[in-house]
Order: structure tokens, then sequence, then C-alpha cells
């Protein structure tokens, strides 16, 4: 009986290490555990594991509570997450976070009417999604706790290592694979056509992590085993490079090797330019501070070196299925571009403004995608959903206490690997450079990413530094912690040791309590998840069938009966409005597709916005069973903005249900602060502005419009076809006075407007303007100022200005005087305006300069002719 209880005891601690090795491995190839089902397998594996733990309380009797007490500021660190989902008093919510209170009261009030009860806030700005992060980080706790307890013995950690080191060469050796065949990859095609992800990571940067933390794992094979073999680890002084020579004599060493060799390939395809520079952050840590004597000079050394291979960090995202060290040839070192003109610099500025903003508390988990949309002042066009810096994101949505907690875990795993310096046991020892190494990693790469909160990368961060600072505070004189399976049975086993059982015990049942109170939670969101994402689906390619639509309509309002999150809210809305809209298509019995169609086409709800403001210019009016129809899709919307006050969606949606609630300035306020939250993106600007415009808001739809065509001046040709849809509007409040969208727009204008009744009044006013807006003396290169000066002189030449045209084409020749074209169009102008005798000089002027020497002779003879004709003339007048 007691053979086969060790023998349980046993088997069950090695179950549950190879699930804990197994698990990164398997969240990779899942997208990275991006997912909320992935989040649900992790918690059922994490708690399973932890549970088989448990046996392992008795066979370790030198493990106690010190040699985990890291788990305290973690634990307070997820204790602290947890509140921001909960309600509190309005004013103390304000005392905490003035950003969170802004967002209901002064951002959120105004779109629901002074009926709503704001009088209890929660801490967070978006509950729901605070309240799933914060249950995936609650299983770091029983993770925490068994990594510090499963693998407290040499095997269990060298197979830890290797496991996790090969399996995530497997997935390099994927990767690279679907870069010669795409048709094999299971990651679904990037909508902007680019390609940013690399195997089956979705996010290059967050693959390369999870590389880098892989070849942490091969360093602390490579590291143990060569303090096994040749006795030495590489901060020795009389270890050599040659000893390393003695690894390709060892099985394990070279399984280790290989591994690393293949993660490091895949940091060099992945395109990923940060992951290369924390690879070299790693190795000078390990390098300098392991290897290195004390002094300035070798802190000055890792300093300049981390700096000048950081300089590659922040860069753009290049181009389709770029190699890293492809995006590394885009650097101009002359201009900076690549560097200087990265978006992530001018973002962090408003990371930093959202993060003053929520001070002392922060915004709560997962809420950084729209705590910054108010404040957005310096960002670029992009829509943010991460801070692609870790420590600023959790600046803004933690605040003060959760960087303070950060930072004495991360103290608290420094402490531990110096520590580990003095350990003599040779698997300290490469744990000690896996740490290192694993720590200059995360510290870099993690300036201009968010790779650490992707599951499939905090789970071996978490089992690497778990070991860390369970071996740290073994002592100095261990070699191996002892070990014996069967103190449970024996009759001479000490008190001591029993209260040491109970009392590690307690708190690692207390840390799966606390996950398993989160698995429902999560177990319901993944649900959830995957019900938006079918009515999603219904939507995009079913839309025409109506059983479909309400079928998952019907499901979508079952699931919201049990529970209400804004997921669900948002698609019961569009799956509501979809089947109202199908509805009224079929109850005019339409026969045939083309009939179907049309019905379809005459039920947008752009439609009935233009119905409801003007009845009399309308086919078609709005009554209220149509009214009637749309109102539980407003009423989710309301309830949407409720639970994500700052949310982009449940706006959108208040716009173009607006024939609904009948509320012109409940519209004109939702216009007004989409118009802040897209400040920077010209794309979605427009689209505002289209519906300000359906709205009969021309004033804001001018105020949009202006702000894009600044952001990006080639859009002016666009606004001209704006002004033409809706006359009422003005090209000149429309367009920006910048030189380049002037510009676009008078070439538009005078190619387009004698022609368009429609615009003739309105271009005319607005090229009187223009001219002094053109700054030709400004444009960069040769090219752009010549054409710019043609360009003046046809809108003078349009304008009636005749000398001032002349001036303009003479500025243009002198610009670019290697243009034969711009060359003859002058001297034609000459021609015109009778300045014959110059004309004719510059004409034969150009035939001895140009290479098209026909053009000019042409005009040569023309002129000629045209003098002779005039000599003649007057020879007859004299007779």
């Amino acid at each position: 009986m007691e053979t086969l209880l060790r023998l349980s005891i046993t088997v069950a601690a090695w179950v549950a290490v190879v699930m804990v090795a197994l698990l990164p491995i398997g969240l990779g190839f899942d997208f990275g555990g991006v997912l909320w089902w992935s989040h649900h397998a992790l918690a059922l594996v994490v708690i399973a594991s932890a549970c088989l733990t448990l046996g392992t309380l008795w066979s370790h009797p030198k493990l106690t509570l010190r040699h985990q007490l890291v788990m305290v500021p973690l634990g307070l660190w997820i204790a602290y997450s947890w509140l921001h989902r909960c309600s509190f008093d309005a004013s103390f919510v304000g005392w905490l976070s003035q950003g969170t209170a802004a967002a209901y009261q002064d951002w959120m009030q105004p779109l629901l009417g002074a009926g709503s009860d704001l009088s209890r806030l929660p801490m967070s700005i978006a509950p729901d999604y605070t309240r799933h992060a914060t249950c995936v980080f609650v299983l770091l706790l029983p993770l925490a706790w068994l990594s510090g307890r499963l693998f407290s013995t040499s095997s269990r950690i060298v197979f830890v290592l290797h496991a996790i080191s090969i399996g995530v060469s497997l997935h390099v050796l994927y990767g690279i694979t679907c870069l010669i065949h795409p048709e094999w990859s299971i990651r679904p095609a990037n909508e902007m056509g680019i390609e940013t992800g690399f195997g089956a990571f979705v996010n290059r940067n967050n693959a390369a992590l999870y590389f880098n933390l892989a070849i942490a794992c091969s360093l602390g094979v490579i590291g143990w085993r060569l303090a096994t073999v040749i006795g030495q680890q590489v901060d020795e002084d009389d270890f050599e490079i040659a000893d390393l020579l003695v690894l390709f004599n060892d099985f394990q060493s070279l399984v280790a090797v290989g591994s690393l060799l293949v993660c490091c390939l895949g940091i060099l395809t992945c395109g990923s330019r940060a992951g290369i520079v924390s690879a070299f952050a790693g190795l000078l840590i390990v390098f300098g501070i392991m290897r290195g004597r004390k002094g300035i000079f070798r802190w000055v050394a890792i300093f300049l070196a981390t700096f000048l291979l950081g300089a590659i960090l922040f860069l753009p995202v290049g181009g389709r299925g770029s190699t890293t060290l492809d995006r590394l040839r885009d650097i101009d070192l002359n201009s900076g571009e690549g560097v200087i003109d990265d978006s992530r610099w001018s973002h962090w500025g408003d990371s930093i403004d959202t993060g003053l903003a929520h001070l002392p508390a922060g915004a709560g988990l997962s809420t950084y995608a729209w705590a910054y949309l108010p404040y957005q002042n310096t960002g670029s066009r992009a829509w943010f959903h991460h801070a692609e810096n870790i420590w600023l994101e959790l600046f803004v949505e933690q605040g003060i206490p959760g960087v303070l907690l950060v930072v004495v875990i991360i103290g608290m795993i420094i402490h531990s690997l110096r520590k580990l310096n003095e350990n003599v046991d040779p698997v300290d020892q490469g744990i000690r450079t896996a740490g290192w190494f694993a720590v200059g990693v995360i510290g870099i790469s993690q300036i201009a990413d968010f790779g650490l909160i992707i599951p499939a990368n905090f789970t071996i961060v978490v089992v690497l530094f778990g070991i860390v600072c369970t071996r740290a505070a073994f002592g100095t004189t261990q070699s191996e912690p002892e070990v014996d399976e069967t103190i449970l049975f024996r009759s001479d086993r000490k008190t001591s040791i029993g209260r040491t059982a109970w009392s590690s015990m307690i708190v690692g049942v207390l840390a799966i309590l606390s996950a398993a109170l989160c698995v429902p939670t999560l177990r319901d969101d993944a649900t959830d998840q995957a019900l938006v994402r079918s009515a999603a689906l219904t939507l995009q390619s079913s839309y025409y069938d109506s059983g479909r639509v309400r079928r998952g309509y019907a499901a979508v309002e079952e699931r919201l009966a049990q529970r209400e999150t804004y997921e669900l809210l948002i698609a019961s809305a569009d799956l509501s409005r979809q089947s109202a809209r199908l509805n009224e298509v079929f109850e005019r019995e339409p026969e045939g597709s083309s009939e179907i169609t049309s019905a379809y086409e005459n039920t947008r709800t752009s439609k009935y916005r233009r119905a409801w403001r003007h009845p009399d210019e309308s086919e078609h009016a709005v009554s209220d069973a149509e009214i009637e129809r749309y109102r539980p899709a407003l009423e989710r919307v309301e309830r949407a903005l409720q639970r994500l006050p700052l949310g982009v969606e449940p706006r959108a949606k208040l716009v173009y249900l607006d024939f609904v609630h009948q509320d012109v300035r409940l519209t004109r306020a939702a216009l007004q602060q989409l118009g802040e939250f897209q400040h920077h993106s010209p794309e979605q600007l427009i689209q505002i502005a289209e519906w300000a415009a359906g709205g009969d808001d021309y004033d804001l739809a001018a105020q949009l419009w202006k702000r894009a065509t600044l952001l990006q001046p080639r859009r002016a040709r666009f606004a001209v076809e704006f002004v033409r849809r809706y006359p009422k509007l003005s090209l000149l409040e429309c367009i920006d006075d910048n030189s380049v969208a002037q510009q676009v727009a008078v070439k538009l204008l005078l190619a387009t407007a004698a022609d368009d009744e429609v615009l003739r009044q309105k271009a005319t006013e607005f090229l009187q303007q223009a001219d002094g807006k053109l700054h030709c003396n400004q444009c960069e290169t040769i090219s752009e100022g010549a054409s710019c000066y043609e360009l003046a002189a046809d809108l003078q030449s349009y304008l009636g200005n005749g000398e001032s045209a002349l001036e303009h084409l003479e500025s243009a020749v002198k610009r670019d005087p290697s243009n034969s074209l711009l060359k003859s169009k002058w001297i034609a102008r000459l021609r015109e305006m009778g300045y014959h005798r110059q004309a004719l000089q510059e004409a034969r002027r150009s035939r001895t300069q140009m290479t098209d020497t026909a053009t000019f002779d042409k005009m040569i003879k023309e002129m000629a002719e045209e003098d002779l004709k005039e000599v003649e003339s007057s020879k007859k007048a004299e007779r």
C-alpha cells in the first residue's frame, strides 16, 4: 500500500510536470492563447496540474512559505485588479481616478440623459473586460505556487526547460514553413493585406518574445551542462570560450544548442526588430553582469551597447512577409526614416496624458483601447488597442498602486537571481543564466510591445521565475533539496514537517480555489465570444436569410437573459436591427432576387434618417410601426453604452438609429464625441462626416472634412465630390488651407468644374481664395515646385489674370529648366499674350538646349509664318 501511494504521488507529479511543460506549447499553436476559449482551457489545465501537485507537499519537507514569498505581492496585485470591477460611490471613484469618473459623467451621461443613475460607478471604464482579464491573471496564483512546489528538483527543472525549448523550436519550423507555403497557415489573413504575424501568432513581436523565452530555457540547459560536465560557469575566472566545445560531446547539450539555433532563426525570420534587439540585451546581461568585474566601466559598456541596439526598437511594421534583416535594411541612417516617423513615438505622449488623467488608481485591466481615446493630442491615425509599451500600459490601467506592486515583484525576482550566484548546485547555475537572459529580454522588448500579457508567454515567465524564487531560497550549501517521498508514511516524521506541509497546502488550496471560482466566468465569456462570432458571421454571409438571422437573434437574447455583457448587447442590437429590416423587406412580398435587392436597398437606415427629417421630400415616410421595430436595437445600444462608456460602436449606432430616438441633440453629441475619438484617423473622420451630413449637420461635417484633409491632404479630391453631393456645404469650409490639399483641390476643380453646374459657382469662390494658399516656394523637390507654379499659372488663367499666369509659368521654367513640355507651354503663353519677339528668342534657345528639338522647330516655323503673314499684310496696307 505504501509503495502504491508513493508511486501514485510520483506519477501524479510527473503528469503535472508534463501538463505544465506542454501548456505554453499548446497555447502557442492556438494563436498564442489570445482566444477566450483558450483562457478557459488554460484555467482547467492549471487547476488540474495544481491539484496533482498537492501530493508533493509531504515529499519536499524543506520547502516552506519563505520559498514562495513572491506570491504575496502577486496576490495583492490581482486583488487590486479585481477591485477595479467593483462599484463605489461616484465621488470616491472621482477621487481615485478622475479619468474614470469623466468617462461616465462627461462622455456617457450626455448620450443617456439626466435620468441615468450615476451615483455609483465602477473603477474600471470597461468592467466586463476587466473582469475577464482579472480572471485570467488569477491563474497566475496556482501556476506560481505549483512552479515552486513542482519544479524543485533538477530532473523536473531540466525536463521543463528542454520541453519548452524543443516545443517552441517546432513552432519556429512551422512558421518558416508557412512563409514558404502560406496556404498552410492556420492564422487568418490580415484585413489590410499586410503580414504582421508569424507562425500561429498574429503579432510578430509577441512571437519574438516567445522565441526569446525559449532561448532562455535553452541557455538554462546549456548553463547546467557546463556546470555539470566541466564544473565551471561563464562568470568564473578560469572559464575560456574553448570550454564550450565540450557541449558538442554531450547529447543534452546538443539538443539545447539545436533548439537555441532554431529559435534564433525564428527571431531572424519573424520580422521583429525588437526581438533581435532584446535578444542582444539579454546576452549583454548574461555576459556582462554575470561575467563582468565590478566597476563603472562594465555598466557604461552595457548601457552604451544596449542604447545602440535599442535604436532599432522603435520601428514601424514592415512590408508583407519581410524578415527581420529585411526590415533592418529599411532604416535610413541619414534622414532617420524608419525611426523618427514611427507612430509609437507620438502615441506614447497620449499614453502619458491618459495615465496622468487616471491617477492614482488607473482605468482598470484591459481598458487601454478605450481609455486613451479622449486624450489624443499627438497620436497617429491607427487605433491602438495596446500602448505598444507594456510599462506605459500598466501605468494607464493600474495607476500607482499597480506599478508599485509590479516593481516589488520584479525586485524580488532580481534579488532571487542575485542569490542564485551563491548556490553551488549546477541546475541553479543554469536557472540563473536563463533568468538573467529572460529579465533582459522582457525589460527591453516590452518597451515597444505587449507580448508579456499573451498567455503563451506569461506561462513560461511564471514557471521560469517561480523556479528561480524557489531555488534561491534553498541557500548556499544545499546542492539539492531533500526529496523523501516516504515522509508521509514514516512514523518518525517531525511535527515541524507536518506544519510546513499543512501551511503550504493551505496556500495552494487557496490559490486553486481562487482559480476555480474564475472558471465559470471564463467558460461563460468563452461561450459568449463564440456566440458573438457566430452572430457576426451570420450578418456577414447570410444577411438575406431572415430565418438564420432570427435564430441567431433568439440565441443571443436567450443568452442575454442569463447574463449581460457589452459584446452580447452589441450583437443583439445588430441582429435586432437586421431582423427588423428583413421583416420589412419580406412584408413587401418581393418576387425574384432583383426585387429583394431593391427592397433591401430601400430599407437602409440612411433613408430612414432622411425620411424622418424631411418627410415631404421622401417617397416613404417613417411610420410608428417601423420605428417600434427598431426600438429593441436602440435599447440594447443604450445598455451597451452603460457597460462601456467610451465605446465607439454604441455611439455610431446611436447616430444611424436617430430616426428611432428622434433626438437631434443626442445625435450631434454622439457625432462630436466620435470625432474626438477618431481625431487622428482621416478615414473614420470622413465616415463620421457622412453621417453628420446625412443628418443635416453640415457645420460639423465641414469641420470633420477639414480635419481629414489636414491629416491626409490628398483626400481633398474626395472632399470636392462630397460637396457636390451636398450642395449646402462650401469648399472653403471643407478643405484645409495646407498647400497640398489646396493644390489637389485646385487641380481637380480646374479639370471638372466648368462642366458641372453644381460645382461651378462653388469652384469660383474657392479658386479665388486659393491663389495665396498654394505656397509653391515651400515645395521640397524641383518637380513638385515646377508643377505647383504651373498649377498656379492655370489658376490665374482660369481667373482671367493673364500677366500673373505668365509670371507663374516663368517661375515654373526657372525651377525646372530641363522640362521641355513646361517650356513649350511658357512659349505658347508668351505668344498668346503678344510677346512674339521673346517667344521666338526662347524657342530658338530651347532648340539648342533641349533634346526635343522637333517641338521647338515647329514653334519657330509657326512664328516665322506668322511674321511673314504680318509683313505681307502690312505691305498690302501700304499699297
